[in-house]
């Protein structure tokens, strides 16, 4: 005899939030599209980390903004 497992998200929540995104005031907003290439090599760090691809672009996403952020720190600290 057979028995089915149901895995569900809403049976089973994945609460290691390392590997989940938080979607709490979340807004639906245009998604782009993905060079498949890119998506390839986010499928290779998916693969090399063990996190979900929209957790690796979330902190992508972050670490660009915040790097971003640091650049623009430095461009006001050399015009002083």
């Amino acid at each position: 005899m057979i028995r089915w497992i149901n895995t569900s998200p809403e049976l089973f929540p994945n609460t290691d939030m390392e590997n989940r995104i938080d979607r709490k005031d979340d807004e639906s907003l245009y998604q782009p599209k993905i060079h498949s290439e890119r998506i390839k090599t986010l499928y290779g760090l998916k693969q090399a980390t063990g996190k979900p691809m929209t957790v690796l672009l979330d902190q992508a996403i972050h670490d660009l903004d915040y790097l971003k952020g640091l650049d623009e720190l430095e461009k006001l600290k050399n015009h002083e």
